[in-house]
């Protein structure tokens, strides 16, 4: 494993257990209907900022090669479970709130992140094919 990969599945593993801790801290104000409502934006901002950091590393960490949008999703699985894991285990914890919101932010942070992971992983190919960094080297 290089070097680089070695600090990417450090920042997958701590963003992993930010967002465990993120998820399963006491709520603020717990809802009579959980899985309904909209009412914590910044937090449903949050899901989406640190599923998408996590699905970045996560892609940067194990992935070899660039890859089509639908074979991304196969490969990203893992880390849609979790998110909905997460979410799923929050209705059965009397203070936390599960919500369907949560799980939206968290599909699109993973699916935004493909974006920058194909632009990331063409760099490293073409780097590593040529051994070239950039132009000014």
């Amino acid at each position: 494993m290089t070097r680089a990969r070695v600090v990417y599945l450090i920042a997958t593993v701590s963003t992993l257990i930010l967002l465990a801790y993120l998820q399963f801290k006491r709520s603020r104000k717990l809802r009579e209907i959980p899985w309904y409502g909209w009412d914590e934006p910044i937090a449903t901002l949050g899901h989406l900022v640190g599923y998408f950091i996590l699905a970045l590393a996560f892609t940067l960490t194990f992935q070899r090669r660039n890859l089509s949008f639908r074979k991304y999703l196969l490969f990203i699985l893992p880390v849609l479970l979790i998110g909905l894991g997460f979410e799923v285990i929050q209705l059965f914890l009397p203070t936390r709130n599960f919500n369907v919101f949560d799980i939206s932010a968290n599909i699109l942070g993973i699916s935004l992140a493909y974006i920058p992971s194909r632009a990331i992983m063409r760099s490293l190919y073409r780097i590593g094919r040529t051994g070239i960094r950039s132009q000014d080297h």
